[in-house]
């Protein structure tokens, strides 16, 4: 004979099961985005739930250009919890703008820098237990005229 209810515990588990596993997806959520102008600007925006999903410290690169061009880049940060600190990075590798989150205040920086020979913006980002966070590189080429 079967029972009529010998499934529910089965059922109970899978959802369970089924959100937490949903949970760990937002909790690790990354969300990126980026987009160009015509006149060569472009911008460049990092969404993120919590820290973990960033890795605690990572650099990487933007693609700005064909070559090595003279930049203004903006660069804001807004941290809910935790800390948040973006750096703007020269061909070099030294921090030519850093700018550092505080919880619940968007932070602003602006910098005159280049990109290297092959036209790439490095930044770098560091997070500690950082919350419901993002971050956003703004950039345009200078003109001759500027």
């Amino acid at each position: 004979m079967v029972k009529p209810y010998a499934g529910i515990p089965a059922l109970i588990m899978t959802l369970v099961l089924a959100l937490l596993l949903g949970g760990c997806a937002i909790h690790s959520g990354l969300d990126r985005s980026s987009s160009s102008a015509p006149g060569g600007g472009g911008n460049l925006m990092v969404q993120f739930v919590t820290s973990d999903s960033l890795g605690g410290t990572s650099e990487d690169l933007l693609e700005v250009a064909e070559s090595a061009t003279m930049l203004d880049v903006i660069a804001t940060v807004r941290i809910e919890r935790g800390q948040l600190r973006l750096e703007i990075l020269a061909p070099d590798g030294t921090v030519a703008l850093a700018v550092e989150g505080r919880p619940n205040r968007e932070q602003v920086g602006t910098v005159r820098v280049s990109s290297d020979d092959q036209g790439r913006l490095r930044y770098r980002v560091t997070t500690t237990e950082a919350r419901q966070g993002r971050y956003q590189i703004m950039y345009r080429p200078l003109t001759p005229e500027r």
